[in-house]
């Protein structure tokens, strides 16, 4: 039986992809299931997740912002500001 937090490592995979039907729906799975986000590979979501912050999207920024919670607490924020100085100074 595959678990959530299987989906949820793929699904992140996918949040790099600027699409904004499909990150809408990811967002909109993953909070439904963010339970299950401790027991998946939050490292590897930490990339995708700052890529949707810059999202023409508001609603996917603050359903980013809603993973964010949830993630940061187990990876630590150094994670995040890592890849954050990996963006362009404009951005």
């Amino acid at each position: 039986m595959i678990g959530a937090e299987l989906i949820i490592n793929k699904m992140a995979d996918q949040l790099i992809v600027e699409n904004p039907e499909s990150r809408t729906e990811i967002f909109r799975w993953i909070l439904e299931h963010k339970d299950d986000i401790p027991n998946a590979s939050v490292q590897d979501m930490v990339k995708p997740l700052v890529t949707c912050l810059t999202d023409k999207s508001k609603q996917t920024r603050e359903d980013c912002q809603k993973v964010i919670m949830v993630v940061m607490p187990l990876t630590g924020p150094q994670d995040f500001y890592d890849k954050l100085k990996d963006m362009k100074a404009a951005v």
